[in-house]
């Protein structure tokens, strides 16, 4: 079966797919399953954060996508923004090579709204941009909407060192 146009410079079509460890998820991100994106993290929401033999989760591969649709629904369905690949690249630094503003803006926007309490690997969404107070939290940037998980995402280094906008400069995509 031929992988879709979108991946054929990043997979290798000789190698058996199922040796990958791909998961029905990135299937279907790939385009290779007819099942529906909106439904299948219905029915199995452990796919959402698993990892290929590149360590990618299907929110990485959807980055590298060019279609903001793919980003946008495992967002959706809580996928774990900060799961790296043995690169150490998340799929921020995936969706600032491609450089599809849609899909960053939904990366950037759900980074945003998460925050990480008392150094957990990860928490879900919260829609609570104010203190015990009822005061707006403002970031060390003096950002009301920013969290310090997002500001941790944006200044990830990757295994040389290089951040998401690196890649975004790199490609004079300013």
């Amino acid at each position: 079966m031929a992988i879709q146009k979108a991946f054929e410079g990043l997979l290798d079509e000789s190698n058996d797919l199922l040796k990958h460890g791909f998961s029905p998820l990135h299937w279907i991100i790939f385009g290779l399953s007819k099942v529906d994106l909106d439904d299948h993290p219905r029915l199995s929401p452990a796919d959402i954060d698993t990892h290929c033999s590149l360590e990618r989760t299907p929110l990485c591969w959807a980055a590298l996508r060019r279609d903001a649709y793919h980003v946008r629904t495992p967002i959706k369905f809580e996928a774990p923004l900060d799961l790296a690949d043995n690169r150490e690249q998340l799929p921020l630094h995936f969706t600032t090579k491609t450089v599809l503003f849609d899909s960053l803006k939904a990366l950037l926007t759900a980074a945003a709204k998460l925050e990480r309490p008392n150094n957990s690997p990860f928490s879900r969404f919260t829609n609570d941009d104010k203190n015990e107070d009822g005061e707006e939290c403002l970031s060390e940037l003096g950002h009301p909407t920013v969290s310090a998980f997002y500001l941790e995402l944006i200044e990830r280094t990757d295994y040389k060192g290089r951040t998401p906008l690196h890649f975004v400069t790199r490609f004079n995509h300013i």
